[in-house]
């Protein structure tokens, strides 16, 4: 211990340590306890410290002519570097914090690879710059550098590739956006902390095989061969490794990304990356969607001359986090005129919104193409998220961001608008940020004008692009929202929508959003039992997550225990439950009366779902469910696996269950249900000519026949029958309520385009 605290630097970055844990402790739940956040903030902070440390200290033992070897210098020095680690770790853990330690062993695990092989490696670092260097200024301040060097250098590497993600030697794993809730441990981490042992390890033999021998003791002479022999195999081991980087996983290039998916396609202003095994008309409209995208966004902004986008279309959600770092998130990157998403049903639901990064890096300044301060170094994030909201405008759940943003406003939930668009955008629940960032920008839009959008997007200042303060737009915008007339039952639904907190204030988040998506897969595979765990677990950790309590009453009823299912429900309800999750538990109690043969009970509460003010996908469902209660009982028993166990859903078998409804039920279902996987399965001509004999024989219930008609216009749209298409949407526009008309206003733009590019040959129809 009197080696390893030796030399005021020492001393120096232990303290640092004691103090970053202390802070890390009181800034919130997020970074309160060791986790990959908190592994990334002392990976950061502390291997600066460690190295100058080690270099002050072999700077000392060559200037005081002290025999020590290079060996004894790296352990001593390594010592030092652990305790740093292990003091931050302790001072986590003492100081009294709001974060309790959900996965100690995991985040522990993060600590060890990250900071704690970081620091030892910096230690190596400084033991080698202290062995070149005799200043001891010199030498400390360059050690010091080195594991700031290398942040930049991961930095660097994420604005010049596809990468979100950063591995870096000193700081450990960086995961990417922090929408991505959810994170597993990474495959390729341990790996790459091996190459980072042996390259360093390799760098510190080379130095010390050719130090001179005033310089530091290293044994007998006949070993600096081997220690040269040595370095020069590890250190070629470690380039090796980082060459193949891609490959092992720790690093992103854009020609293995695209030689993963296998099919390229060129339109007129994108190039899209696909998977190969898609069909060449699903290929070829997702370019032509592409292309739509590009110059519908830039004639909402008005601009012109983005140039050739590039879009990466993964196969799923893990294929783009192992290739690029997002997960579920899809991501744009204006400054390479990227865009990465997964499949979805055409046309893309969030093409249009990364295409809007993409175009208005047109009117941004700095290096990344994004709005923000310092002359776009420091990125607004609200101004860059609003704008694209506000491009891409669309609806959700039946209600544009303007209805959903009033009724925030009418629960008391809109911020300042100074902190929405300054660095307070990332302390707000996600979908309340990009809502209201999102209505806003889109108010200045049609009250202002493209030019002034514009202006604030450049600047990212009000008194400069407008020459109004935040406060001066904020009372005209919130008087605009007070106006809007909400729909009924729209505050309800707004509670339930915007239910999820903001990631820097949820308790244990990382561990949360894994155990959801654990239990999505239990209720896939129909493992009701260990989803029961999973649930338990969540309330345990959350006593007041909304979701889980519901699937708790969900999963009782499932298990056959459907009187104890409708107490723990009517409790809930007593407690204030959103009409949207009284609907999920209304639907599997029902479920349960239904596999056993009671049709009344399960009707009731089946018919309770329509008198909810929820939207339009609950009723749907609903109206199916009461339709199942008509046909045959093994007809209805397979309706409800598939809803309950939609993993299991496979093509074939909807197909199957498709034909036995149709042959027991005179209405329209039958040709409805065959009609979606047709639409799915890229038949879009066929499939529009199922949804028109659905919509001939009829449908039980408003929503599946409004929903069948969107479906066939949707489907007519993408087979080419422009006219037929644009009949039905112009229909369901004058139809629909004023600020319910978005999707349909958005067809009949793509149906113009469509038009004019066809007419002068640009695009040819995808074939039906």
């Amino acid at each position: 211990m009197r080696y390893v605290l030796e030399g005021a630097s020492s001393r120096l970055a232990v303290g640092v340590a004691v103090l970053l844990g202390a802070l890390l402790a009181r800034s919130g739940p997020l970074l309160g306890a060791p986790g990959v956040e908190s592994a990334l903030v002392m990976g950061v902070v502390l291997p600066p410290f460690v190295a100058a440390a080690a270099a002050a200290r072999v700077v000392r033992v060559r200037r005081r002519g002290l025999n020590r070897s290079v060996g004894r210098l790296m352990r001593e020095a390594s010592g030092t570097a652990l305790l740093t680690v292990v003091a931050a770790t302790a001072s986590l853990g003492i100081v009294p914090s709001n974060a309790p330690w959900c996965d100690p062993f995991e985040g522990l695990g993060y600590v060890a690879m990250g900071p704690g092989v970081g620091a030892v490696l910096a230690a190596w670092a400084g033991v080698a710059t202290g062995l070149v260097l005799r200043r001891r200024a010199l030498a400390v301040g360059l050690a010091a550098l080195v594991p700031v060097a290398s942040a930049v250098a991961s930095v660097a590497g994420i604005w010049a590739t596809p990468a979100v993600f950063a591995y870096d030697v000193f700081a450990g794993w960086f995961p990417g956006p922090l929408l991505d809730r959810a994170l597993d441990w990474p495959a390729p981490y341990l790996p790459f902390r091996l190459l980072c042992v042996v390259g360093t390890a390799g760098i510190l033999c080379l130095v010390a095989a050719f130090a001179p021998r005033s310089c530091i003791w290293t044994g007998h002479s006949s070993r600096r061969p081997m220690l040269a022999v040595a370095g020069l195999v590890l250190t070629g081991a470690a380039l090796l490794g980082e060459w193949h980087g891609a490959r092992l996983g720790h690093r992103s290039h854009r020609a293995g990304i695209v030689e993963r998916l296998g099919a390229t396609a060129h339109g007129r202003r994108c190039t899209v990356h696909a998977p190969r095994e898609l069909r060449g008309d699903d290929i070829a409209r997702l370019v032509e969607d592409c292309d739509f995208r590009v110059e519908q966004m830039e004639s909402r902004l008005g601009v012109a001359g983005t140039g050739r986008i590039v879009a990466f279309v993964f196969r799923d959600a893990d294929e783009k986090r192992a290739a690029m770092g997002a997960g579920p998130t899809h991501v744009a990157k204006p400054w390479r005129r990227e865009v990465y998403l997964q499949l979805a049903p055409w046309p893309h639901p969030l093409l249009a919104h990364e295409v809007a990064h993409v175009v208005a890096a047109r009117v941004a300044r700095g290096p990344f193409g994004v709005s923000g301060t310092l002359g776009g170094w420091i990125p607004a994030p609200g101004l860059i998220e609003g704008l694209a909201v506000a491009l891409a405008w669309d609806e959700h759940d039946g209600l544009s961001p303007h209805q959903w943003a009033a009724a925030l406003l009418a629960l008391g939930r809109v911020p300042p608008v100074e902190r929405l668009f300054g660095v307070g955008f990332l302390a707000q629940p996600p979908r309340d940020a990009y809502t209201l960032s999102g209505s806003f920008v889109r108010w200045l839009l049609d009250r202002r004008g493209p030019a002034a959008v514009r202006a604030l997007y450049r600047e990212a200042d009000p008194w400069r692009a407008l020459g109004e303060s935040w406060s001066a737009l904020e009372r005209d915008w919130q008087a605009f929202l007070a106006r809007i007339e909400l729909p009924p039952g729209a505050l309800d639904r707004a509670r339930d929508r915007f239910a999820q907190r903001a990631l820097f204030s949820t308790r244990c988040p990382r561990t949360i959003a894994r155990l959801e998506e654990l239990l999505a897969e239990d209720l896939a595979v129909d493992d009701v039992d260990r989803a029961s765990q999973r649930c338990e677990r969540l309330l345990t950790i959350e006593p007041q997550h909304g979701a889980a309590r519901v699937q708790r009453v969900a999963l009782l009823a499932r298990r056959g225990r459907v009187d104890l299912a409708q107490t723990e429900l009517a409790r809930l309800e007593r407690e204030g439950l959103p009409a949207a999750s009284l609907a999920h538990a209304l639907a599997a109690i029902g479920d349960a009366h239904a596999r056993r043969g009671r049709l009344e009970q399960a009707a009731g509460r089946y018919r309770r779902i329509l008198e909810l003010p929820v939207g339009a996908e609950p009723l749907r469902l609903a109206e199916l469910r009461l339709a199942s209660l008509r046909v045959a009982p093994d007809v209805r028993a397979e309706l409800l696996d598939v809803l309950q166990r939609p993993g299991d859903a496979t093509p074939a078998r909807l197909l199957d269950l498709a034909a036995r409804w149709r042959a027991a039920d005179g209405t329209g279902i039958g040709d409805y249900l065959e009609a979606r996987q047709l639409e799915v399965a890229g038949s879009m001509r066929r499939a529009a000519d199922g949804y028109s004999r659905a919509l001939e024989r009829g449908l039980p219930g408003r929503e599946l026949m409004r929903e069948a008609e969107r479906r066939r216009a949707t489907c007519l749209t993408a087979a080419g029958a422009l006219d037929e298409a644009s009949r039905i949407w112009s229909r369901i526009a004058e139809e629909a309520p004023e600020e319910g008309t978005a999707t349909a206003r958005d067809f009949l733009e793509r149906i113009g385009w469509l038009r004019t590019h066809r007419a002068t040959g640009v695009l040819s129809s995808p074939d039906a």
